[in-house]
């Protein structure tokens, strides 16, 4: 629920109370980032403790060479889900809708 929360706080989905309520797009899945989603759901803090900027959280952070690394890495990810939609993952749903469905 934080998560759903969190998602319509942020535009990307519409939250809808009472019968027949429940949860939908708040926009068209072509203008739905998914760096967005992820960044959403993942919220503000750092994903590892030392890209907080805090030194005092590691005890090697002044000589570490792993923080470029890590820094580096998750820009390169979060670029990546920038560039696809929520649009691009459902382009196809016929395999998607067959292993969803209930028998």
């Amino acid at each position: 629920m934080k998560v759903v929360h969190q998602l319509a706080r942020s535009g990307v989905i519409e939250s809808v109370r009472g019968k027949g309520g429940g949860i939908r797009l708040a926009r068209e899945p072509d203008e739905i980032r998914i760096g967005q989603i992820v960044r959403v759901s993942e919220g503000a803090a750092p994903i590892v403790e030392c890209l907080s900027g805090d030194a005092a959280t590691c005890r090697i952070a002044p000589v570490c060479k792993l923080t470029a690394v890590l820094s580096r890495g998750f820009e390169t990810l979060y670029a990546t889900l920038d560039e696809t939609t929520l649009a691009d993952l459902v382009s196809s749903p016929r395999g998607l809708k067959a292993l969803l469905v209930r028998t």
